[in-house]
C-alpha cells in the first residue's frame, strides 16, 4: 500500500516521511475524521513508538530516514 500514494506536487510542502507514514496517517483520518486529528494522534511519545516500530520491522536504516519530529498538517498532502 506504501507504494500506491500518488507522488508529491511539484509545489507546496516537499515530503519528509517516507510513503508509509503517510498510508498510516490516511488511516488515522478515517478514525479521527480529520487531517487535524489525525496529526494531533502522533504527538512526540507515539511518534516515537511510530519510529521504534518502523525500527523494529523494517530495520535502522528506515528509522534513521524519519525525522525525529511527527508530520504536520502541512506535510501531509491530500490527492487533488
Amino acid at each position: 500500500m506504501a507504494e500506491l500514494p500518488p507522488p508529491p506536487a511539484s509545489r507546496d510542502f516537499p515530503r519528509r516521511y517516507p510513503p508509509v507514514i503517510y498510508v498510516i496517517l490516511s488511516a488515522l483520518m478515517t478514525v479521527t475524521r480529520s487531517k487535524r486529528s489525525a496529526v494531533g494522534t502522533l504527538d512526540d511519545k507515539r511518534w516515537r513508538s511510530v519510529r521504534a516500530s518502523v525500527q523494529r520491522h523494517a530495520g535502522r536504516r528506515a528509522a534513521a530516514l524519519l525525522p525525529v519530529t511527527p508530520p504536520s498538517r502541512k506535510q501531509y498532502e491530500t490527492p487533488s
